[in-house]
């Protein structure tokens, strides 16, 4: 799935506090997305933002897959939304 967030506020209350973003700044899109498309589904699914305004780009780009479609990208995704107990159980 691929999703467009017009006017994010995220990506604009980034750039007037911060400036210009180096990596895409929309976590609170992309984790609700991820979080709701997964419960929906029954599975996870992660949102990754391709483009984002507070990057400099025209438009906040998202796309959501499931891990076996992100191929080699899955562990660098998914890494983003495991809670802070799980990424401590998983370096024991």
């Amino acid at each position: 799935m691929e999703v467009v967030w017009h006017s994010g506020a995220e990506a604009e209350e980034h750039t007037l506090e911060l400036g210009v973003a180096a990596e895409p700044a929309c976590w609170i899109h992309t984790g609700y997305a991820s979080g709701y498309v997964s419960f929906c589904l029954g599975a996870p699914v992660y949102f990754a933002e391709l483009s984002c305004r507070a990057r400099g780009d025209a438009l906040c780009v998202a796309v959501g897959k499931d891990r076996d479609s992100w191929g080699e990208e899955a562990n660098a995704i998914a890494v983003h939304f495991e809670a802070a107990g799980d990424i401590e159980r998983a370096g024991e």
